[in-house]
């Protein structure tokens, strides 16, 4: 092999470097052991430098040591020259001097570096001569860890924090004993973290019905919180035995958070989830970070899930599923009048698995003693586990605390509300069908706080919880009847029971939501209610369970007839505007005597509207003072505005015309004629025709 000595003399003071010509690269360090070069070609070499944190690599020309063919390129990992971004300006040149071998001058350079990567290592002592700011090191400590640094959809940094936990099982209980933050999973040949979380061996005790096992996981926190400041605070103490300040671990944690953003964003959802693949996922939420995966094959529980949950404090574990489970057994916490209402319940409750789609609010009413509260309860540990629980409802004009609850929690369940003032309401409508929020993060400054996300959400009261037009458009209310006496059971055998019978209820879920996604692609509707996706989902949902769909629909149909009446009638002027018509527009075909002929509309423009209104009001003795009646005709129009919407669930329908000089509304009542595909649909739909009284002997199970 031929080679050849030159000495080139640095301007930039890094000392006297020979350089062999080779046609292989190699490594050599500097004089004062801080740069090395790598020679690629007789006309050119690469540059390496190394600090604690990151590898610098720069190609220049050999007969011009001062002429830089790239700028400085900064790694955290030499081997990230194949994948990182960053480094793309160093393959790109190479593919300009080696046309066609680009990738092979590459993996030669990479070699070299793996064999002389020692003659950079850094030694302790030189790290606290060098760099000796406690930020650094904590950086440099946490980047050494594996760990994989992001920022989710709202821009909010995150890390992935690779542990050892030891879980110690005694009999069915498994509790976390211990837990090693800074054990280390490092692959340096790839660009991000493995997914796999690996399992080891079992350690058997004396006693056989204990036991203690080893998992590595990779747990997900926002890098704000306190478990990350936590465990960068124990990462110094372990290594240097030095507490860190506060402004020490804030100092770092600015730079983990300005390194998060160079890294490809990755959008993060709280407890259900789709991946980019169309696989639905279930935040399992316990120590072994497991989650439920469900394709239309079935579905199974996995150890190490992709990065696609973030979670809150509060959060619980779920009940681990199991295959053949039954889903009767969830009807024993819920006491409905009727086999509608007990589909319809069980339905809604089970799409909350679905993700990504708009759920109806649940709305339950009903006297003391119908376990309203013990029904929302075993929903929320079944499905969306919390310490709280079922959360009270935020005093009025306090939207921020109400909507920082329906963001921490995917199933918020409301106890005892009495009323909702028009700002929840507008906010539970949001929340129901895709709410984005922003907010100023401090006085002091213009940034922004986004949220965005869709919330399952359930009430109880004694009275429906909610009387507003456009919140009952979007909810289902369920009336509860009081257990006997004779049934009644303390609440500890009531919890008791759902204990034994969570990880049942929770499969026989997960078994019906499997065949659903197969039945939803089967079943064709010819109309659909408001809440649309809900209405195809539920009649999949009822195939999956062996009942026919049109049981669904027939049920639903009902019971939001039921709540536009009800909105209707909850309505001052709602109710003043249907008692006013019933005498005012006659039925077709109705028999009348000669004096007067039948009057099948009524136009109004909203002056005379409002007159004719108010005229009617005195005759049934209704005030019509002002705080009591609306004052002028706008405000009369938009009370009329919001129940226009429900007059077809009392047989009428008002359309507005406008002429050249005024705006009017005809009254009119809905003619039944095979025209009309929708009415006839609802007319075929009137009745449910079951066999049996209670839907638990639908499945085999009655008592």
């Amino acid at each position: 092999m031929n080679s050849q000595t030159r000495t080139v003399q640095w301007k930039n003071s890094l000392g006297e470097i020979m350089l062999t010509e080779d046609p292989k690269p190699y490594l050599t360090k500097t004089k004062n052991g801080e740069s090395a070069i790598g020679l690629i070609d007789e006309g050119y070499f690469l540059e390496v430098k190394r600090t604690m944190t990151t590898w610098s690599f720069r190609i220049q020309t050999f007969s011009q040591p001062n002429r830089h063919n790239t700028s400085w390129v900064k790694v955290d990992d030499f081997y990230k020259l194949e994948t990182s971004r960053l480094a793309k300006k160093i393959r790109d040149s190479l593919n300009k001097i080696y046309p066609g071998e680009g990738p092979q001058a590459l993996n030669q350079v990479i070699q070299q570096i793996e064999l002389y990567q020692s003659y950079w290592e850094p030694e302790v002592e030189e790290v606290k001569k060098k760099e000796a700011s406690p930020s650094n090191i904590l950086v440099t400590l946490a980047l050494q860890a594996n760990v994989l640094l992001f920022c989710d959809q709202h821009s909010d940094p995150h890390i992935q924090i690779p542990s050892e936990i030891t879980l110690k099982s005694s009999a069915n209980v498994t509790s976390v004993t211990s837990v090693t933050s800074v054990s280390i999973l490092y692959d340096s040949k790839k660009d991000t973290i493995s997914d796999s979380i690996c399992s080891e061996g079992l350690t058997e005790g004396k006693d056989s019905s204990h036991s203690s096992q080893k998992y590595n996981i990779k747990a997900v926190y926002k890098l704000s919180s306190k478990i990350v400041k936590e465990w960068l605070a124990g990462l110094m103490w372990k290594t240097y035995e030095q507490a860190a300040k506060s402004d020490v671990i804030n100092s770092a944690l600015n730079v983990l958070s300005a390194l998060s953003r160079e890294n490809p964003i990755i959008e993060l959802h709280n407890r259900v989830a789709k991946d980019a693949e169309g696989n639905w996922w279930v935040d399992l939420s316990n120590e072994k970070w497991q989650a439920v995966k469900i394709t239309d094959d079935g579905w199974e529980v996995v150890d190490h899930p992709p990065i696609i949950f973030r979670r809150y404090s509060h959060q619980r574990p779920l009940a681990v599923p199991i295959q053949n489970g039954s889903i009767a057994e969830f009807l024993d916490y819920i006491r409905l009048a009727d086999v509608d209402a007990q589909l319809l319940y069980l339905v809604s409750q089970i799409s909350y698995l679905v993700p990504d789609i708009p759920h109806p609010i649940t709305l339950l009413w009903g006297g003391k003693g119908t376990i309203k509260s013990t029904s929302q309860e075993v929903t929320k540990k079944l499905l969306d586990n919390s310490s709280v629980g079922l959360i009270s409802m935020p005093a009025k004009y306090r939207n921020n605390e109400l909507i920082q609850q329906l963001d921490h929690h995917y199933i918020a369940s409301f106890d005892n509300v009495g009323s909702i003032d028009d700002g929840q309401s507008d906010t539970f409508c949001r929340a129901v069908t895709g709410i984005g929020v922003s907010k100023r993060q401090l006085y002091t400054d213009d940034e922004d706080i986004t949220k965005s996300f869709l919330r399952c959400i359930s009430m109880n009261g004694i009275n429906l919880p909610a009387d507003k037009p456009d919140i009952l458009d979007r909810a289902i209310t369920y009336e509860t009847i009081p257990t006997p006496k004779h049934q009644r059971k303390p609440l500890s055998e009531i919890q008791e029971k759902f204990e034994a019978e969570a990880s049942s209820i929770f499969g026989a879920f997960l078994d019906v939501i499997v065949l659903s996604r197969i039945m939803y692609n089967q079943i064709e509707l010819r109309s659909l209610n408001r809440m649309a996706d809900f209405t195809k989902w539920g009649a999949a949902i009822t195939e999956a369970m062996g009942i026919d769909h049109s049981k669904f629909l027939v049920a639903y149909q009902k019971n939001i007839n039921d709540i536009e009446i009800e909105s209707l009638r909850s309505s001052p002027i709602g109710d003043l505007l249907i008692q006013f018509l019933e005498i005012t527009i006659d039925k077709e075909g109705e028999t009348l005597d000669e004096e007067r002929s039948l009057i099948l509309s009524k136009t109004y423009n909203p002056t005379l509207l409002y007159q004719t209104l108010k005229q009617f009001a005195s005759t049934k003795q209704i005030s019509t003072a002002r705080g009591d009646f609306p004052a002028n005709p706008k405000e009369m129009g938009k009370k009329i505005n919001e129940v226009l919407p429900n007059l077809p669930s009392v047989g009428f329908q008002a359309r507005r015309k406008r002429t050249r000089t005024e705006r009017e509304i005809v009254f009119s009542r809905i003619k039944q004629t095979k025209i009309d595909e929708a009415l006839v649909y609802q007319e075929e739909l009137s009745e449910n025709k079951w066999e049996f009284e209670d839907l638990r002997q639908h499945f085999g199970v009655f008592g």
